[in-house]
């Protein structure tokens, strides 16, 4: 998401070198005082009223043989220190919850040390390990392979946001060395497993996972869709412009943007600089479009004019960048940029011209960000995804905002109006289904009062979107998922349109106009190719 997601939709909490920066260190117990090695430590960031923002953790480390550990690069403020399992932590000075823990003050100036506590449980890791088949014959020496943490239900914040990385061998061998209890999904990188895997780890090692890849660039089932054109890449980003109907594409081998129409004729290109995601924004009264270029783990956000020149950037001030998105939110015709964070840094809106307007640090992994009116009042809001799992809505000016429950882990999210007349723009949400089946993903919509208007389960190889686009003048929406599933939703029925897979590993995709039939053409880059599909039937 956006992003390879899940590596995608669990993005890794990294830690950057910056200055102006705390040290915490000390070192942890075994509740028969020895040493306790290899326990994660992390620093939990607070609200002014000493409740831990869910799942924002900063500083993660892990012990020594000794018990020791230091983290460094922490952004001033208070904190919880929190160690071993996730499922059941221990805060420092070793006590069980939160409301017993002592808050810990970071400076720049002044490291704090002799943090000296027992952890109240083992937290002994286990080895998980097995083999995978059907192995591109192509793939050299390794391919990352990742165990992704499941939601634990009714615990939001204590959710995990670290996967557990391994490699597989040339000989399609994989071992995770240190596992800890829980429950995880299995990600592949650049390929799809024929049939996803659910890993449980309790108290013993788990060994001779079968693990079967699949090709995601080969198309196995297509759904109420006609291939109307599609052009050879590699491609990056793609954008529809709401305007022209047309679609803006990068080329990721010549730093080209491509303006396509939706018969897959090309109107013109210049030079910009590639990268993983597009936007399409309004930044002048009455001018032509801006074009915003980040990427997943990019430095910053970049600006450019219409004939490529940049325009600006916005620093990466965090820990990368997970979501973008252009809305006019004081109704002056000119785009605000919403942009939303890995880690604890939160999420920033930007004015036109770049600069700061305000921004919102009190929730952690900003997944995706949207705007609209979903209040009906004639007065947009910025909505956002977390590392909470719940929908956030802000206003404005960020100075209110509330959560809703969609009833799943929330991770995408888009706002649109399903039709013209339509008072209020309808949140559709998707994500991972708490304790639901491992093959698939949970999508649903909701009005700005956090009414559920319906719900469904898609097949998908892992609960991650990492792309999602409502169509011009129809109620559907698309979504594309990580593993190469793109599905079409009627967002007023809440009922499958259409669906593909082999659309590659992480699947942009956008709707263009038609301006001589009046159906929209759904448009989906697969890195490999820009393909150009129809609604059968319609």
């Amino acid at each position: 998401m956006k992003r390879l997601l899940w590596i995608a939709l669990l993005i890794p909490v990294m830690t950057l070198p910056q200055t102006g920066k705390g040290v915490v260190a000390g070192r942890l117990r075994t509740p028969d005082g020895g040493p306790a090695a290899g326990v994660r430590v992390a620093m939990m960031a607070l609200s002014g009223t000493n409740d831990p923002a869910p799942g924002v953790l900063d500083g993660i480390a892990s012990t020594d043989a000794a018990g020791n550990f230091r983290m460094e690069n922490i952004a001033p403020g208070r904190y919880y220190i929190v160690a071993g399992l996730v499922d059941s932590p221990t805060y420092f000075p070793g006590v069980a919850t939160a409301t017993d823990a002592t808050v810990i003050t970071v400076t720049s100036t002044t490291p704090v040390t002799g943090m000296d506590f027992p952890v109240l449980r083992s937290s002994t890791p286990f080895k998980v390990s097995g083999q995978v088949t059907g192995l591109p014959a192509m793939v050299p020496g390794v391919r990352p392979i990742s165990l992704i943490p499941r939601p634990t239900p009714g615990a939001r914040g204590a959710r995990p946001i670290m996967p557990v990385q391994s490699t597989v061998k040339s000989d399609g061998t994989f071992v995770f060395p240190e596992v800890r209890p829980g429950t995880y999904n299995v990600s592949l990188a650049g390929l799809v497993l024929a049939q996803p895997v659910l890993v449980t780890v309790t108290d013993r090692d788990v060994a001779s996972l079968d693990l079967t890849a699949v090709d995601p660039d080969a198309v196995t089932r297509q759904q109420g869709l006609e291939k109307t054109w599609s052009l050879d890449g590699p491609w990056g980003g793609i954008a529809a412009d709401e305007k022209t109907g047309n679609l803006q594409a990068t080329r990721t081998n010549g730093a080209l943007r491509l303006e396509i129409d939706s018969s897959g004729k090309t109107l013109g290109s210049n030079t910009i600089l590639p990268n993983a995601t597009l936007r399409i924004a309004r930044l002048s009264t009455g001018g032509a479009p801006a074009f915003l270029s980040f990427g997943t783990w990019s430095p910053k956000v970049q600006a450019f004019d219409s004939a490529g020149a940049p325009l600006w950037s916005y620093p990466d001030t965090g820990q990368g960048i997970d979501d973008v998105w252009a809305a006019d939110l004081d109704g002056d015709d000119i785009d605000e940029v919403i942009v939303g964070f890995n880690g604890s840094t939160g999420m920033h809106v930007l004015n036109a011209s770049g600069q700061l307007l305000w921004q919102s640090t009190g929730l952690g992994n900003i997944w995706h960000v949207s705007a609209g009116d979903v209040m009906g009042d004639g007065k947009p809001r910025v909505v956002t995804t977390s590392a909470a799992g719940r929908v956030h809505i802000f206003s404005t000016d960020g100075k209110e905002h509330r959560d809703l429950d969609a009833g799943l882990y929330a991770n995408m999210v888009r706002v649109g109006k399903l039709s013209a007349q339509d008072r209020r723009a309808t949140i559709v949400v998707a994500g991972t289904v708490n304790n639901g089946p491992p093959n698939s993903i949970g999508v649903a919509a909701l009005s700005g009062d956090g009414t559920k208007q319906w719900s469904l389960q898609l097949e998908a190889p892992t609960p991650s979107a990492g792309s999602a686009a409502f169509a011009p003048g129809r109620p559907w929406i698309a979504l594309g998922l990580q593993g190469g599933i793109v599905y079409v939703v009627d967002a007023e029925k809440g009922a499958v349109l259409a669906s593909i897979n082999g659309q590659g590993f992480t699947p942009e995709v956008a709707w263009m106009k038609d301006a001589e039939k009046g159906v929209p053409v759904l448009a989906i880059s697969t890195r490999n190719k820009l393909n150009a599909y129809r609604i059968a039937g319609k």
